[in-house]
């Protein structure tokens, strides 16, 4: 055995420090620890240790002294001098000294688990000290193969075949905390891997940079055709009028903005909505203007109104009045003071965004500002307006005495609102997108992949 003496004689003036027990066979050699017994017998250490591998090694997973990774000896070929079972017995994945594999159970303080591919579970003890007194050093515990194939098993069971916790708790007859806790492992050792594939036409990193930059509740980004406004509003439309049907709850009170191409196609995407009881839908801007485009408001907030199982609350008058003081008399009126007295507490506010230059829906509608009217707001530094209120490039409030003809809700009500959804896109309202979104006057915005990137410049 020529290769175990060298090895023995390489390591000679550790092992006249340590003990070697080799209690699997019980045999017990003792190398001495003290000069003077240095000239122990060496047959009987190389004996002792050619019995001891050829019982351990094919029970024992053999650790590279890295600690990284592991692989199994080969079980086939004979064992010998360079075999994995000898290295075993000399080297320790913590330090180069000598240490001591055996069954699990037949010392207490164990150092180190390894897990034998029969299933049987050995323990490295490391030995050490000075002047012959022995002590045990700690090294970090790995996991015994019958834990790591309970993991894998209680792991498929809830991954792949879908059975919840208490299922598989009730049918391994384990705890459901030990269940958690094997499904946490097994995603800390690799044995579970997720990962989410962002399916064709979703931007899911934009969504997450919109969030975080301007603090929004949730974005939600349009993969559409930008410089075709009519597809890109029905694809706006669509994506706003599924996030609508599914986070409306009963008792809430929605307004919605009068003169909104982009909420109109909003509508007419949705689809009903069962099992909401009393959500009440509440013009947010008057919707009284020209009668050939009269229709527009009123109609829009009436579906949205039967989609969702919930009562319609017109606001009877125009947008814009002619005056400061025939705004005053409007709001005088009982019918429309209450609309407007509902608009003070909204779960939802439902709202375009609209640039300095008005849709061609609100023009129609007669509820417009001239243009002279306009380009006095944009000396104010006015970019945008929400439901004819306009802000500069900050969404600051740009004040002017056009705000005392406007009927429909305030800043102050648009604020309060406990969830305040915009819908918009289109390389012309950029700004005008960038500044409500910086100004928090929403908090949820619905828009095209061109517009996010844009606002992510």
């Amino acid at each position: 055995m020529p290769s175990i003496v060298g090895l023995l004689e390489q390591d000679e003036v550790a092992a006249r420090r340590r003990v070697t027990w080799c209690r699997c066979l019980g045999v017990r050699s003792v190398l001495s620890r003290r000069r003077e017994q240095a000239h122990t017998p060496r047959l009987l250490v190389v004996l002792a240790c050619v019995a001891c591998a050829a019982f351990l090694a094919p029970a024992v997973e053999t650790r590279p002294r890295t600690g990284v990774t592991a692989s199994a000896p080969n079980l086939e070929a004979p064992a010998t001098a360079d075999d994995a079972g000898v290295r075993r017995l000399i080297t320790c994945p913590q330090s180069p000294s000598p240490f001591l594999l055996r069954p699990r159970g037949s010392v207490s303080g164990c150092a180190n688990i390894y897990a034998g591919l029969s299933g049987q579970a050995w323990e490295c003890v490391r030995h050490g000290g000075s002047n012959g007194r022995r002590r045990q050093k700690r090294c970090p515990v790995a996991i015994v193969g019958e834990e790591l194939r309970m993991m894998t098993h209680v792991a498929r069971l809830y991954h792949l075949q879908g059975i919840r916790q208490p299922e598989i708790a009730a049918r391994l007859d384990l705890s459901q905390a030990k269940v958690s806790r094997l499904l946490k492992k097994a995603q800390d050792r690799g044995i579970v891997r997720i990962t989410v594939t962002p399916p064709s036409g979703t931007h899911p990193e934009l969504e997450d940079g919109l969030q975080e930059r301007y603090g929004l509740k949730l974005a939600l980004v349009v993969d559409t055709a930008p410089d075709n406004e009519r597809t890109m509003l029905g694809d706006l439309g669509a994506a706003a009028a599924y996030y609508l049907q599914t986070t409306l709850r009963s008792n809430d009170t929605v307004g919605i903005s009068s003169w909104s191409a982009s909420l109109l196609a909003t509508v007419q995407a949705m689809q009903p909505v069962p099992g909401l009881k009393d959500v009440r839908i509440v013009q947010a801007v008057g919707g009284i203007g020209d009668p050939a485009a009269a229709g527009h408001a009123s109609r829009m907030t009436g579906q949205l109104a039967q989609l969702v199982n919930g009562e319609a609350v017109y606001l009877q008058a125009p947008g814009v009045a002619g005056s400061a003081e025939s705004a005053q008399a409007l709001r005088a009126d009982p019918f429309v003071s209450a609309a407007l007295g509902e608009l003070g507490d909204l779960d939802v506010a439902l709202v375009g965004i609209g640039e300095i230059t008005p849709s061609s829906t609100l023009v129609r509608s007669g509820n417009a500002f001239s243009d002279e009217e306009r380009a006095e707001l944009e000396k104010l530094g006015a970019v945008g307006d929400v439901c004819l209120r306009f802000y500069d490039t900050q969404g600051r409030p740009v004040e002017s005495e056009l705000d005392s003809r406007v009927v429909g809700i305030t800043r102050e009500q648009l604020a309060a609102a406990r969830r305040k959804i915009g819908v918009a896109g289109g390389s012309r309202k950029h700004k005008a997108i960038r500044a409500a979104v910086a100004g928090g006057l929403v908090d949820v915005l619905v828009t095209d992949q061109e517009t996010a990137a844009a606002l992510m410049a």
